[in-house]
């Protein structure tokens, strides 16, 4: 009942002050530069990594460390297009980020605390998955976490992506601690893009170092402190931040693993990498004094403090020589630079994005505006628009809207399909290939996950094994007793018992 106040709550967003069709079209025609979208003759693979609680624990300058956790991740910096990013949340609520970072919009103009998945997305949106696949892209997500969480599982059909890879469809997956590992997702992500001919657009979100961080993280008894010394800190806190220590570690080994991947490859490939908030580890704040005042928590009418709690890296890796261009944005331009940098079409929002980020690349939050030297008349234009793509007529993009391909969305890396069962036909109360006093029944297909279930007429079989892409199962007497048919599907349940994903049906006679 309170998730349904909240989100009713949630969803009542005022139209802006003098919203109407003339004025979206003004805001258009009134641009001081002419917009031209362009097609450029690259098409390259585009991948986005949102990385759990990503952030460069170095900048603690209270805090010694003895080795350097993200050292990758520093020398791409050097070497490639980066900066901060100004999210739009510290510590949680990771959806919001990826919103901005997908669709453009801000949360600037959305109620505070809301979570854009649960209260807006609630019909076809534009993001970057659905302007990549209009351009002849595959769009992918993949996320090490269940499908269900902050509704990901509906909200990337209305985003317009192919298909949502999700904890579900990993196939034995190594974890690191209670999440599944880094690495896997590097994987997951090479194995994606190997499945299509066609250039891809993956959107990856990690989970292996999100919270909480303390020496149980790992199964260990005790840390080594292989990153941080520990000395003048609390065990909470040097128990905190060596254990994120090691997380963001591991992250930037499977961001390198997966660069020298690229390296080797002649396909143009971009890398966007980035975090998506700021971690919990409050003792560690306050101990290191990174607010100031030595506190766990930051001012949140004060501005420097404001910026150190929502501001994560980024960098953007290619191999194919773009320009190296180190700017500091909030997330929500972060999607439509990185089009603007590949030569690929934008819409007009996306468009007008890019202008307005030429103007004024940081915005923060509204209680800061003021302080800062913001252009308050293009800051209502970028808030009309979004009214008018979120809430409003869609008067800019009727068109684009109206096109977007969210068709044949699906569960999972590929689609499961049964091809042939041995035997295909057999004779009611005789057995037949015993096994263990019962007669056993096999199949063969494409795309067979682990983790999926044999039904039988609609009901889960009690003895079945997955192994590869072929299936077995043993028959109860009383299944081919009598004349009929055996009608065998695969189906991925979730956690909540929900089918995600079911192959084909193969019938199976019995005489």
């Amino acid at each position: 009942m309170l998730s349904i106040v909240m989100s009713t709550q949630f969803s009542k967003v005022a139209p802006p002050k003098g919203y109407s069709k003339e004025t979206i079209k003004n805001i258009r025609v009134d641009l001081p530069s002419s917009i031209k979208h362009h097609q450029g003759q690259v098409q390259p693979n585009i991948i986005a990594i949102m990385s759990e609680a990503f952030w460069d624990p170095t900048s603690l300058s209270e805090i010694n460390f003895k080795q350097d956790p993200i050292p990758f991740f520093h020398s791409l910096q050097s070497k490639f297009s980066s900066g901060m990013l100004l999210s739009p949340v510290h510590g949680g609520k990771t959806a919001n980020t990826e919103f901005e970072f997908l669709t453009g919009n801000s949360m600037n103009f959305l109620p505070e605390g809301s979570v854009a998945y649960l209260n807006f997305v609630n019909q076809p949106l534009e993001s970057l998955a659905s302007i990549l696949r209009k351009q002849g892209y595959i769009a992918s997500a993949i996320h090490t976490y269940d499908n269900w969480f902050w509704n990901r599982n509906l909200v990337y059909e209305k985003l317009g992506f192919n298909n949502f890879v999700s904890k579900e469809f990993f196939d034995n997956p190594d974890y690191s601690g209670v999440f599944i590992s880094d690495q896997e997702l590097t994987d997951a992500i090479k194995k994606q893009i190997n499945l299509n001919d066609k250039p891809s657009f993956i959107f990856a979100v990690s989970m292996e170092n999100h919270a909480m961080y303390d020496v149980k993280k790992y199964g260990e008894i005790t840390l080594d402190y292989n990153f941080i010394d520990p000395e003048g800190l609390s065990n909470t806190a040097s128990e905190e931040l060596e254990s994120y220590s090691i997380g963001i570690n591991n992250a930037d080994k499977a961001l390198k693993s997966l660069v020298e991947y690229y390296e080797a490859q002649d396909t143009p490939t971009v890398i966007a990498f980035f975090g998506d908030h700021l971690p919990v580890i409050p003792e560690v704040y306050g101990e290191a004094d990174f607010f100031g005042e030595y506190s766990n928590t930051f001012d949140k009418t004060d501005l420097k403090q404001y910026l150190k709690a929502y501001s994560v890296p980024y960098v953007i890796w290619n191999n194919y020589g773009m320009e190296k261009i180190d700017l500091d944005m909030n997330a929500f331009y972060l999607g439509g630079s990185i089009l603007k940098r590949t030569n690929l079409e934008l819409s007009d929002y996306f468009e007008l994005l890019n202008v307005f980020q030429n103007k004024q690349p940081l915005i923060p939050a509204k209680q800061f505006q003021s302080q800062f030297s913001n252009d308050s008349k293009m800051i209502e234009k970028h808030e009309m628009l979004q009214y008018d793509r979120l809430f409003g007529a869609n008067y800019l993009s009727e068109k684009s809207i109206a096109n977007i391909p969210f068709a044949n969305y699906f569960l999972g890396s590929d689609k499961m399909v049964i091809d042939t069962t041995y035997p295909n036909i057999i004779a009611h109360g005789q057995k037949f290939n015993i096994v263990d006093s019962q007669s056993a029944l096999s199949f063969t297909g494409q795309n067979f996950y682990s983790n999926a279930k044999v039904f039988i007429n609609d009901q889960v079989a009690k003895n079945f094994a997955i192994d590869g892409n072929t299936a077995s199962l043993l028959l109860s007497d009383e299944a081919y007793s009598q004349p009929g048919e055996l009608h065998l599907q695969l189906k991925v349940l979730d956690s909540k018992d929900m089918i995600i994903a079911e192959s084909n049906v193969i019938t199976v006679i019995i005489e």
